[in-house]
Protein backbone atom coordinates (compact mmCIF):
# COMPACT_ATOMS: atom_id res chain seq x y z
CA UNK A 1 0.00 0.00 0.00
CA UNK A 2 2.32 2.92 0.69
CA UNK A 3 4.76 1.55 -2.22
CA UNK A 4 1.89 2.19 -4.55
CA UNK A 5 0.94 5.48 -2.89
CA UNK A 6 4.60 6.90 -3.81
CA UNK A 7 4.45 5.68 -6.84
CA UNK A 8 1.03 7.53 -7.73
CA UNK A 9 2.91 10.38 -6.27
CA UNK A 10 5.56 10.23 -8.35
CA UNK A 11 3.43 9.66 -11.38
CA UNK A 12 1.47 12.60 -10.46
CA UNK A 13 4.57 14.79 -9.76
CA UNK A 14 5.71 13.91 -13.47
CA UNK A 15 2.28 14.54 -14.85
CA UNK A 16 1.84 18.36 -13.58
CA UNK A 17 5.29 18.90 -14.21
CA UNK A 18 4.80 18.22 -18.13
CA UNK A 19 1.95 20.30 -17.84
CA UNK A 20 3.81 22.86 -16.06
CA UNK A 21 6.82 22.76 -19.07
CA UNK A 22 4.25 22.86 -21.80
CA UNK A 23 2.15 25.51 -20.00
CA UNK A 24 5.35 27.53 -20.01
CA UNK A 25 6.20 26.85 -23.71
CA UNK A 26 2.93 27.38 -25.35
CA UNK A 27 3.08 31.27 -23.09
CA UNK A 28 6.09 31.66 -24.95
CA UNK A 29 5.24 31.27 -28.61
CA UNK A 30 3.03 34.37 -29.35
CA UNK A 31 1.13 35.71 -32.26
CA UNK A 32 -0.24 38.41 -32.54
CA UNK A 33 -2.34 39.90 -36.14
CA UNK A 34 -2.57 43.96 -37.52
CA UNK A 35 -4.51 43.76 -40.15
CA UNK A 36 -2.95 41.88 -43.38
CA UNK A 37 0.35 41.83 -41.29
CA UNK A 38 1.22 38.65 -38.88
CA UNK A 39 3.73 39.06 -36.18
CA UNK A 40 4.60 35.84 -34.62
CA UNK A 41 7.71 34.72 -31.68
CA UNK A 42 8.64 31.75 -31.11
CA UNK A 43 9.52 30.01 -27.92
CA UNK A 44 13.19 31.29 -28.27
CA UNK A 45 12.04 34.47 -28.86
CA UNK A 46 12.88 35.30 -33.03
CA UNK A 47 10.48 37.06 -34.26
CA UNK A 48 8.67 36.91 -37.78
CA UNK A 49 6.58 39.51 -39.53
CA UNK A 50 4.50 38.29 -42.81
CA UNK A 51 2.13 39.08 -44.79
CA UNK A 52 -1.00 37.10 -44.82
CA UNK A 53 -1.66 37.93 -48.41
CA UNK A 54 -0.22 34.56 -50.72
CA UNK A 55 0.80 34.88 -53.94
CA UNK A 56 -2.45 33.94 -56.81
CA UNK A 57 -3.11 30.14 -57.06
CA UNK A 58 -1.43 30.71 -60.54
CA UNK A 59 2.12 31.03 -58.92
CA UNK A 60 3.86 34.40 -58.66
CA UNK A 61 5.94 36.30 -56.04
CA UNK A 62 5.13 36.82 -52.32
CA UNK A 63 5.95 40.05 -50.38
CA UNK A 64 8.97 39.68 -48.21
CA UNK A 65 9.09 38.47 -44.78
CA UNK A 66 11.02 40.18 -41.82
CA UNK A 67 13.04 37.89 -38.82
CA UNK A 68 15.13 39.34 -35.59
CA UNK A 69 16.28 36.70 -32.93
CA UNK A 70 16.22 37.90 -29.63
CA UNK A 71 19.73 38.83 -29.33
CA UNK A 72 21.17 42.21 -28.44
CA UNK A 73 22.04 44.12 -31.42
CA UNK A 74 20.76 41.16 -33.97
CA UNK A 75 20.27 42.80 -37.23
CA UNK A 76 16.82 41.89 -38.60
CA UNK A 77 16.66 39.85 -41.64
CA UNK A 78 14.38 40.22 -44.76
CA UNK A 79 13.69 37.35 -47.02
CA UNK A 80 12.81 37.60 -50.39
CA UNK A 81 10.99 34.94 -51.16
CA UNK A 82 11.33 32.87 -54.22
CA UNK A 83 8.86 32.52 -57.06
CA UNK A 84 6.32 29.69 -56.72
CA UNK A 85 7.95 26.74 -59.59
CA UNK A 86 11.58 28.64 -59.16
CA UNK A 87 13.96 26.57 -56.96
CA UNK A 88 16.56 28.98 -57.70
CA UNK A 89 16.28 32.23 -59.39
CA UNK A 90 18.96 34.26 -61.80
CA UNK A 91 21.73 35.58 -60.37
CA UNK A 92 21.12 38.74 -62.93
CA UNK A 93 17.90 39.24 -61.55
CA UNK A 94 17.26 41.96 -59.22
CA UNK A 95 14.37 42.70 -56.54
CA UNK A 96 12.48 46.14 -56.22
CA UNK A 97 10.63 47.07 -53.58
CA UNK A 98 8.34 50.24 -53.71
CA UNK A 99 6.11 51.32 -50.60
CA UNK A 100 3.72 54.04 -51.86
CA UNK A 101 4.93 53.93 -55.65
CA UNK A 102 8.37 55.26 -54.82
CA UNK A 103 11.10 52.79 -54.98
CA UNK A 104 12.77 52.49 -51.81
CA UNK A 105 16.04 49.75 -52.68
CA UNK A 106 16.93 47.00 -55.39
CA UNK A 107 18.92 44.53 -54.55
CA UNK A 108 20.05 42.18 -57.26
CA UNK A 109 19.70 38.28 -56.50
CA UNK A 110 23.80 37.24 -56.25
CA UNK A 111 24.26 40.23 -53.55
CA UNK A 112 21.75 37.87 -51.86
CA UNK A 113 22.22 34.48 -49.52
CA UNK A 114 19.82 31.44 -50.92
CA UNK A 115 18.32 29.76 -47.55
CA UNK A 116 15.86 27.60 -47.90
CA UNK A 117 15.10 26.88 -44.80
CA UNK A 118 13.41 30.71 -44.43
CA UNK A 119 11.83 30.00 -48.11
CA UNK A 120 13.54 31.98 -50.49
CA UNK A 121 16.67 34.66 -50.56
CA UNK A 122 17.53 36.77 -47.53
CA UNK A 123 20.04 39.82 -46.52
CA UNK A 124 20.95 40.99 -43.18
CA UNK A 125 22.49 44.12 -44.64
CA UNK A 126 20.92 46.77 -42.69
CA UNK A 127 21.96 49.44 -44.98
CA UNK A 128 18.53 47.40 -47.26
CA UNK A 129 16.67 46.20 -44.24
CA UNK A 130 15.99 49.40 -42.45
CA UNK A 131 14.79 51.79 -45.33
CA UNK A 132 12.16 49.20 -45.60
CA UNK A 133 11.12 48.97 -42.74
CA UNK A 134 11.45 52.79 -42.28
CA UNK A 135 9.46 53.46 -45.12
CA UNK A 136 6.68 50.50 -44.51
CA UNK A 137 6.25 52.02 -41.12
CA UNK A 138 5.15 55.49 -42.56
CA UNK A 139 3.65 54.15 -45.64
CA UNK A 140 -0.33 54.86 -46.40
CA UNK A 141 -0.83 52.28 -48.90
CA UNK A 142 1.09 49.36 -50.04
CA UNK A 143 4.39 47.51 -50.49
CA UNK A 144 5.21 46.25 -53.85
CA UNK A 145 8.17 43.97 -54.54
CA UNK A 146 8.90 43.05 -58.46
CA UNK A 147 11.17 40.86 -59.71
CA UNK A 148 12.91 41.50 -63.07
CA UNK A 149 15.11 38.72 -64.31
CA UNK A 150 16.52 37.57 -68.20
CA UNK A 151 13.66 34.45 -67.93
CA UNK A 152 10.61 36.30 -66.11
CA UNK A 153 8.94 38.77 -64.14
CA UNK A 154 6.71 38.92 -61.52
CA UNK A 155 5.42 41.44 -58.84
CA UNK A 156 3.51 41.60 -55.82
CA UNK A 157 1.55 43.89 -53.56
CA UNK A 158 0.15 44.15 -50.44
CA UNK A 159 -1.37 46.93 -47.98
CA UNK A 160 0.42 47.89 -44.91
CA UNK A 161 -3.16 47.88 -43.11
CA UNK A 162 -1.84 46.66 -39.49
CA UNK A 163 1.97 46.74 -39.93
CA UNK A 164 2.59 49.53 -38.20
CA UNK A 165 1.07 47.88 -35.22
CA UNK A 166 2.54 44.48 -35.57
CA UNK A 167 6.20 46.28 -35.44
CA UNK A 168 5.06 48.21 -32.10
CA UNK A 169 4.19 44.65 -31.02
CA UNK A 170 7.21 42.86 -31.74
CA UNK A 171 9.23 45.65 -30.23
CA UNK A 172 7.64 45.17 -26.65
CA UNK A 173 8.03 41.44 -27.30
CA UNK A 174 12.02 41.30 -27.61
CA UNK A 175 12.33 44.67 -25.19
CA UNK A 176 14.52 42.85 -22.29
CA UNK A 177 12.24 42.36 -18.96
CA UNK A 178 9.01 42.15 -21.00
CA UNK A 179 6.03 40.56 -19.31
CA UNK A 180 5.11 39.36 -22.37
Amino acid sequence: MRMRKIVYAGLAATVIGVVSLQTAASAAEMFDSGGTWNAACDSAMTCRLTTSQMPADDGGLAIPSFVKADKPHAPVMMVLPTITGMETLNRDGVFTIAVDGHDIVSIMVKDLKKDDAEGGYVTRDQAIVQPVLAAARVGRDEIMVSYLGPDTQEVATADLTGLHASLDWLSQQQQPGSDS
